[in-house]
């Protein structure tokens, strides 16, 4: 069978396409390389924060908080069993202000200006998604 010959914008869109995901890659890769360098200056393990920066489409509002240890993790678990949603902002918010790393981590997440509070939000379901996922692996084994 033959190859149909790309029309000049599959190509474009291709190329763009393309583009995005070396951005991407580039991003995730800066972040990850960060926070190993963040980890291996402090002796403790750390994990980044990423939420979807408000004002620009595509870019990242990014933190870096210290790995919750497991009984933090299972903590923040029981406390949020009586909620619909699986866990409780009250909690996270306490947990996220002792692990988040404020002199590494992106200047808007914090409780003092209306945007930054929802950043700080988003930095809790951050938090909350790492303790699910943590949950999910501890279920499989």
């Amino acid at each position: 069978m033959e190859e149909k010959e790309l029309t000049p914008e599959e190509i474009q869109a291709q190329e763009l396409a393309e583009a995005a995901q070396a951005k991407e890659d580039a991003f995730w890769e800066a972040t990850n390389a960060k926070a190993s360098s963040i980890a291996s200056a402090t002796g403790k393990r750390v994990v980044p924060i990423v939420i979807q920066d408000i004002d620009t489409p595509g870019e990242y509002v990014v933190g870096y908080m210290y790995r919750p240890d497991l009984d933090t993790q299972l903590k923040l678990s029981d406390k949020g069993q009586e909620f619909a949603s699986g866990f409780s902002y009250l909690a996270g918010s306490a947990v996220l202000e002792s692990l988040l790393i404020k002199a590494e981590s992106d200047k808007r997440i914090n409780t003092e200006t209306d945007q930054g509070e929802l950043y700080w939000k988003g930095a809790i379901i951050a938090l909350f998604e790492f303790v699910k996922g943590a949950r999910a692996v501890i279920k499989k084994k």
